[in-house]
């Protein structure tokens, strides 16, 4: 076991998980707003924006991950 890969692994991870948690909060917040009657063109700005962002990918994370676990 890897203890340094486990580690190197798991902030990759933390950081990975960090940044789909604040794209789950701009959706919400995004549909909230719509909800509220915002202005429509910034709110299909914001859509615009946040669909055009990268998906959520833990794959290569989680092969590091792995890897350590095996070392």
């Amino acid at each position: 076991m890897d203890i340094e890969g486990l580690i190197a692994a798991a902030k990759k991870i933390d950081a990975i998980a960090s940044k789909h948690e604040a794209r789950s909060k701009a959706w919400q917040q995004l549909a909230r707003d719509a909800k509220a009657g915002l202005d429509r063109d910034e709110i299909e700005r914001r859509k615009r924006e946040l669909e055009t962002g990268q998906v959520t990918d833990y794959g290569t994370a989680i092969d590091e991950l792995r890897a350590a676990l095996h070392g």
